[in-house]
């Protein structure tokens, strides 16, 4: 609506509907002494703030044995001028960036799980912050080999992709299986196994191409890495 719509400078105030749209177009209409007619058009966009971006990408699994900063990307969010990440908790690390990329620097002292998000920005205000990526902290020099972890496995080590993962334990417990690559992408995963003192899994995991991969086998009690060699 307009405040008056026949004075030349109105205030004009948008309905709901018009913001929903996003875009309208006002128009003026000039009639002089002899009826003759003319119009002049104005398009108005409205803007707000822009919505929460997709959850971010990288790496989910860091070993701090050879990775100690790791970047993580975000699609664009329509509307957004600029971006604020963030990382928890803080003790993890550092995370900075104001654009679609985020880089972490990671803290040396830190093990667990740490969650990365990202929110998008303009002169409207900030939206809300997107789904966190969760990322496990890891030390493989720093898992010490002790009586409260099962005898591990693997063989043969190196393989083809195919090989045969056997460890004991001393009670019942459901575990977590997952193959990360030196990037720390995870490549294979097998959740909620359920292991009565003793687990015998054949692993088929040649899709892969050859390399180094850390095999991570995670429960309530403990999480050891294993190195495997695919040939």
């Amino acid at each position: 609506t307009f405040s008056d719509p026949t004075i030349l400078q109105p205030i004009y105030t948008p309905s709901i509907d018009d913001i929903t749209a996003g875009l309208v177009t006002l128009t003026l209409t000039a009639t002089d002494s002899d009826g003759d007619v003319v119009d002049d058009n104005m398009e108005l966009t409205f803007r707000t703030e822009p919505e929460a971006p997709e959850m971010p990408t990288g790496p989910d699994y860091v070993d701090l044995v050879y990775t100690t900063t790791s970047e993580y990307t975000v699609e664009s969010t329509p509307l957004a001028t600029s971006y604020e990440w963030n990382i928890e908790p803080v003790e993890a690390g550092t995370i900075s960036g104001n654009d679609l990329i985020g880089t972490v620097e990671w803290d040396l002292s830190y093990l667990g799980y740490a969650y990365i998000s990202v929110k998008a920005i303009n002169e409207c205000g900030e939206g809300e912050f997107s789904e966190e990526l969760e990322v496990t902290v890891d030390n493989t020099v720093n898992i010490p080999d002790d009586e409260k972890h099962p005898d591990v496995r693997i063989f043969p080590n190196p393989n083809t992709g195919q090989f045969t993962l056997v460890f004991d334990t001393d009670k019942l417990i459901n575990v977590d299986i997952k193959i990360f690559n030196m990037m720390g992408n995870l490549v294979y995963q097998k959740n909620n196994l359920h292991a009565n003192k003793k687990l015998v899994r054949i692993i088929d995991a040649s899709s892969l191409s050859s390399g180094v991969y850390h095999l991570i086998i995670q429960s309530n009690d403990f999480n050891l890495n294993k190195k495997i060699i695919i040939q």
